[in-house]
């Protein structure tokens, strides 16, 4: 999420401010790449194909992180949503239910989103048709989710 929601900025800002970026873009930008040089990077063996252990390792890791993080941000809805007594628990269970699958999916969407951002600039695209595309891939995925 660390990276996600600077990313998001970014995607959101570029809309309306086009190829000029403020001092707050620049700050994401900043935020971005310091996260960054936390990320593990493949030997040449391991980027050479998928079938090694070094790929398949990565592919496990990221996989069960995505899980915990998806699990993490479900659990959000118990600071949202109060305790009530025994006559409310019920409802108060099925509204927490409903908040924590949209916290997950909303993460999701964000996720995918940046990817989004980052692929459609790598492909040439500007920040703005960027943006646009970024942000429309994350409210159509929460919506198919």
């Amino acid at each position: 999420m660390a990276r996600t929601l600077p990313t998001f900025y970014q995607s959101a800002e570029s809309i309306f401010s086009g190829e000029n970026p403020s001092a707050l873009s620049n700050t994401a930008t900043g935020i971005v790449n310091w996260f960054g040089k936390f990320e593990s990077s493949k030997s040449y063996e391991g980027r050479e194909g998928f079938w090694n252990f070094e790929s398949l390792a990565e592919l496990v890791g990221d996989v069960f992180g995505q899980l915990h993080q998806q699990r993490a941000a479900a659990s959000l809805s118990k600071y949202f949503m109060p305790s009530g007594g025994a006559d409310e628990a019920f409802e108060i269970i099925k509204k927490r239910n409903q908040l924590s699958k949209s916290l997950s999916l909303g993460y999701m969407s964000l996720i995918s989103a940046s990817d989004v951002y980052n692929t459609a600039l790598e492909g040439g695209y500007d920040r703005r048709t960027a943006g646009i595309a970024s942000l429309l891939s994350a409210g159509v995925l929460y919506k198919i989710m």
